[in-house]
């Protein structure tokens, strides 16, 4: 009896190790109005890959929905850029941003606007993008 109570332990260990072998973590986080991505090269083969193939996977994978035409992101999730309301792109990517052209606050850090468009933009390991639904008063 105990040396099957002692079996079954160490299955139930062995099983549940590899169970979490290999699983992701989830690099995006959608709400109706934002969307927070990040880059995590340990759990994605992302060296040299923009956004916008990074975006892709997420995609593919099921995480992610959008629309893209001549390079703008038209929708996410179902929610379409309109006459005065668009999907901003930030980043704490400072190489690949500028404050002067915006700013987000998210966790209480701050983001700056992505300066190159999300087929243009390269990815970083750790560095986050954000995605929000903006309207502008023209």
């Amino acid at each position: 009896m105990k040396k099957t109570i002692k079996l079954l332990t160490i299955l139930l260990t062995l099983i549940l190790a590899f169970t979490f072998v290999g699983c992701k973590k989830n690099p995006v986080t959608v709400d109706e109005n934002s969307v927070i991505i990040t880059a995590d090269f340990s759990d994605y083969d992302l060296e040299g890959k923009t956004l916008l193939e990074f975006m892709e996977i997420l995609k593919s994978e099921g995480k992610l929905d959008f629309t893209i035409s001549d390079g703008m992101v038209n929708s996410i999730n179902g929610v379409a850029n309109s006459a005065n309301s668009y999907w901003m792109f930030y980043t704490d990517d400072t190489e690949n941003s500028n404050e002067a052209w915006g700013t987000a606050e998210y966790n209480g850090k701050t983001y700056f606007s992505a300066s190159l468009g999300v087929s243009d933009l390269p990815l970083k390991d750790g560095a986050t993008y954000i995605i929000i639904y903006q309207t502008f008063e023209f």
